[in-house]
C-alpha cells in the first residue's frame, strides 16, 4: 500500500527573490568551442518580473464521440514574453527601450528591429557579506563569483537564472509624475525570438546554467 507524507518545511525552497537584468546587444552566437558575452546591468527594477512562455498547443478533439475532450495535443510553439518595471529617468535607458534603438521615432520605412540577449539572475547571486560581488564563467574555472569557485547555494541560484538569446524591447516613453516624488517607473516588455544558431531546446530561451545543457553553451566575458 503507498504511503503518503507532507512535504518538510525546513528543507524545501520556496522563494526566489529579487532579480537582476542584463543585456548584451545583438543576437547571441552560439560556438561549440564558446563565445564572449558581455552583459551590462539594465537598470532598477521595481516588483515582480514576469517571463511568460505564450504557448500555443494544436489538439485532436472527436466533438461528435466525446464532445471538447482532448485526444492528443501537440506544442505548436511558444512566443515567451518578459514583463517588469523599470525606473526610466536615465536618458540613456531610453534608446534601449526601443523596437529600433532610438527613443525618438518616425522612419521613412519599415526598419528591422534592434536585437539584444537578455539575461536575469537570482539577485542574492550578485550579494555576499553585504558586498556586492561579480560573477564570472569559463570552460576551465567554471562559475566564479568573486574570486572563488560558485557555492552549492550560488549554483542553486545560477540555476534559477533564465537566458533568451535574441529579442528586441517594446517602446517605453518617459513618464512624468508628481506622485511618489516623480519616480519614473514604466512598464517594459521583452519579446523574445528564435535564435537559429542554438542548440535544438534552447533556441528561445535557457532556463539554469546554459554550460550544464545537454548541448553545452560555454559563454565567457569578452
Amino acid at each position: 500500500m503507498p504511503s503518503f507524507q507532507l512535504s518538510d518545511l525546513t528543507s524545501l525552497f520556496r522563494a526566489i527573490g529579487r532579480a537582476s537584468v542584463f543585456y548584451s546587444p545583438g543576437m547571441f552566437q552560439f560556438s561549440p568551442s564558446g563565445t564572449n558575452l558581455t552583459l551590462t546591468y539594465l537598470g532598477d527594477t521595481e516588483g515582480p518580473i514576469e517571463p511568460v512562455a505564450n504557448t500555443e498547443y494544436m489538439d485532436l478533439t472527436l466533438p461528435e464521440l466525446t464532445g471538447p475532450a482532448i485526444h492528443q495535443r501537440y506544442v505548436t510553439g511558444e512566443s515567451p514574453q518578459v514583463q517588469m518595471s523599470l525606473l526610466v529617468a536615465d536618458p540613456d535607458v531610453l534608446d534601449i527601450l526601443s523596437p529600433v534603438g532610438s527613443a525618438s521615432g518616425g522612419y521613412w520605412r519599415q526598419r528591422k528591429v534592434t536585437e539584444y540577449t537578455l539575461v536575469i539572475f537570482p539577485e542574492d547571486l550578485f550579494l555576499g557579506s553585504d558586498q556586492q560581488v561579480s560573477v564570472s564563467y569559463d570552460k576551465v574555472n567554471g562559475w566564479k563569483v568573486g574570486a572563488d569557485a560558485a557555492t552549492p547555494e550560488q549554483l542553486r541560484l545560477l540555476d534559477l537564472s533564465i537566458w533568451f538569446w535574441r529579442g528586441h524591447f517594446d517602446r517605453a516613453l518617459p513618464v512624468y509624475r508628481h506622485e511618489d516624488g516623480g519616480k519614473a517607473l514604466r512598464q517594459v516588455t521583452f519579446q523574445a525570438m528564435w535564435n537559429p544558431t542554438m542548440p535544438d531546446g534552447d533556441r528561445l530561451f535557457t532556463v539554469g546554467r546554459p554550460d550544464q545543457r545537454p548541448t553545452p553553451i560555454h559563454i565567457s566575458a569578452a
